[in-house]
């Protein structure tokens, strides 16, 4: 199923002509509860089943959630991910994941 234009802005970095709606919902749903309108959001919670909607909410995609709106999210549909799914999906800009400068020996 096509995804509509008006996705555009909530999913800006996307074509959406090369995109599928129900192949795409790990993408398209984090998209819209992150950055979307109530429009947006709307034709979301019309377009995929609840259990779609909680199934990508309880197991989200990494590095791409808000961590305002994943904690929003999980509380509107009572699902709540592992604590190191949910850390991991969120986003940020600080690198935790890199190993600690060496000391240098003077």
């Amino acid at each position: 199923m096509a995804v509509p234009k008006f996705l555009q802005s909530a999913l800006w970095s996307y074509e959406l002509s090369r995109m599928d709606a129900k192949r795409h919902a790990s993408t398209i749903l984090p998209h819209i509860f992150n950055y979307g309108t109530w429009k947006h959001i709307r034709w979301a919670l019309k377009m995929y089943p609840q259990r779609t909607i909680k199934k990508h909410i309880k197991n989200p995609a990494r590095g791409i959630w808000r961590e305002d709106a994943l904690e929003y999210w999980t509380t509107v549909y009572d699902v709540r991910p592992s604590r190191i799914d949910y850390a991991r999906a969120l986003f940020s800009l600080t690198p935790t994941h890199l190993p600690l400068p060496k000391k240098r020996k003077l």
